[in-house]
């Protein structure tokens, strides 16, 4: 469902941009590649650079279908890792989620893993752990029935005043 979730967010005038961040395991269909280049949606390649030459060549491929395609693309480089401290809930006040939310650097960071689209990483792995129920800040595809739906949900996704895995970051 990834070109749908790309058309109805590139539609959406109260998304100004968009950006795709990806390993470039997994080769892009035309469709979602047209989607991309058709509302100059940016790509940013994650660079793991001591993986093994099985994922160099995924990335080759990759990296080829979006030059065929017109479409620039960008590495990512992380100078840090991201500690989200010990898996421990605390107990903010809405208020203060809030605060982190907004200064979080993963707040615009959605990540799509097992046809669910969540906030960003910490609420997947704790989603998928059972640390945290899928709210409105998860997206579950499978339950999505219509395009009228989608773009609901999707208009609820963005509108979080924080997510519910900010209960477990650090402040």
């Amino acid at each position: 469902e990834l070109a749908e979730i790309l058309k109805v967010c590139a539609q959406n005038t109260k998304i100004e941009h968009l950006e795709i961040t990806t390993n470039a395991s997994i080769e892009p269909t035309d469709e979602q590649l047209r989607i991309i280049r058709d509302f100059n949606i940016d790509v940013h390649i994650s660079d793991y650079r001591s993986i093994s030459d099985t994922y160099k060549q995924a990335k080759d491929r990759f990296v080829k279908r979006l030059e065929e395609y017109g479409i620039k693309y960008e590495y990512q480089f992380h100078d840090i890792w991201l500690d989200f401290g010990e898996i421990e809930k605390h107990e903010y006040t809405d208020k203060q989620l809030h605060r982190m939310y907004v200064h979080c650097p993963m707040n615009s960071c959605a990540v799509f893993n097992d046809n669910k689209l969540y906030k960003c990483g910490h609420t997947s792995y704790l989603s998928q752990h059972g640390m945290v129920e899928d709210g409105d800040d998860v997206i579950d595809l499978k339950k999505v029935r219509s395009r009228r739906e989608m773009k609901a949900r999707i208009r609820k996704f963005y509108s979080v005043k924080y997510a519910a895995a900010c209960q477990y970051c650090l402040s």
